[in-house]
């Protein structure tokens, strides 16, 4: 688990960079999870994404984003696949974008992303999103 503990602007992808960096080599694939993003459906499956990247929190279930090159909340990523990326791109400071920078490379690399299937509790009983801009004023502050 890797988290900004300081006040300074948000760099989510160069955490996520940082996390890649610092999990061990003999961990397959990594989650690109948000912390304030929780799982409410059980049959949500965490499994190793074979065919490739795994979104998680697809457009079709994610209770607040649903326009279709939606790529964050979680998303689960095998090293490979991550390493042929070269990771996330770092320039991208305060809230969004890198994201959906990230899901125009995987697909100019040709990355097939999956998404959950037999989910019927959709958009409002799948996920619950707890997070607050008034209290992270600083996610908010965009600088790209």
């Amino acid at each position: 688990v890797i988290n900004q503990a300081d006040k300074f602007r948000f760099n989510r992808a160069y955490l996520v960079n940082v996390g890649f960096q610092e999990s061990s080599p003999s961990c397959d694939y990594i989650a690109i999870h948000d912390v304030d993003l929780l799982p409410q459906n059980p049959d949500l499956l965490y499994e190793y994404p074979a065919k490739g990247p795994h979104h998680i929190s697809s457009p079709e279930l994610h209770p607040k984003y649903s326009y279709p090159t939606y790529i964050g909340g979680i998303l689960l990523i095998s090293r490979k696949h991550y390493q042929e990326l070269d990771g996330m791109s770092n320039k991208y400071w305060g809230w969004g974008l890198e994201d959906d920078e990230f899901f125009v490379r995987m697909r100019q690399a040709n990355m097939v992303i999956e998404k959950p299937k037999g989910i019927r509790t959709g958009r409002k009983g799948t996920f619950r999103h707890v997070h607050s801009s008034k209290e992270r004023q600083r996610d908010n502050a965009k600088c790209y």
